[in-house]
């Protein structure tokens, strides 16, 4: 497959002024050959959130805080957006370079994955016991990595490797448009799971993040 031509930036916010404008800022500061869309649904900030966000050329959406899901926001975002490929940030995912939207889109040029999630790495500012959690979760490897599903019946296999086979991590990750249209996120709270997400890859982009509140 060719390269995507259009890539779109989900930012879910809520009173992250000490982080979404240095995100925005990496973010269109970005080495790409796409055309790029960005939407940010604000979910009831009370600081400078929504001032630094009205700085960039982004399409805001703001919901009530109590109205916020991890699934069903992101799935209202990604409605409002034009890409077929999906970018999926928190608002405290600094990309810590320029190529990360690009190192996003490379393996969306195989058919066969669906989405893809990139490295995260513990900012300066992070306290040890945070910053060794990052390093020991999946995100925190150095060595990308692939998994496919091939047919497996997830519901035969141990709860570890179901977890491990279908584990996804929204802080900074892509998705395939039209997976997501046929398979959309689900509603739900805390736990970060793609249910029925076919194939995806674990890459070495990588985004700087000490919390991921949203």
């Amino acid at each position: 497959m060719t390269p995507p031509s259009r890539i779109s930036v989900v930012i879910p916010t809520k009173d992250g002024a000490d982080t979404i404008g240095e995100v925005l800022e990496r973010i269109f500061g970005q080495k790409h050959a796409f055309e790029l869309d960005v939407v940010v649904v604000d979910s009831g900030s009370r600081d400078r959130t929504l001032e630094l966000v009205r700085r960039f050329p982004v399409r805001l959406e703001q919901i009530a805080p109590h109205e916020y899901d991890h699934g069903a926001t992101r799935n209202f975002a990604i409605e409002r957006t034009r890409g077929e490929v999906v970018v999926l940030l928190t608002q405290d995912a600094v990309p810590a370079d320029e190529t990360l939207l690009a190192n996003l889109a490379v393996p969306f040029e195989d058919a066969r994955v669906a989405g893809v999630f990139g490295r995260q790495i513990a900012r300066s500012d992070c306290d040890v016991v945070r910053r060794r959690q990052l390093e020991n979760w999946l995100t925190g490897r150095l060595a990308p990595a692939r998994v496919q599903l091939d047919g497996v019946d997830l519901d035969s296999l141990p709860p570890l490797e179901r977890y491990q086979r279908c584990v996804f991590d929204n802080v900074c990750s892509a998705v395939r448009r039209s997976v997501w249209e046929r398979i959309p996120f689900a509603a739900f709270r805390s736990v970060k799971m793609w249910p029925g997400a076919v194939r995806f890859s674990r890459l070495a982009s990588r985004s700087r993040t000490s919390r991921a509140r949203r």
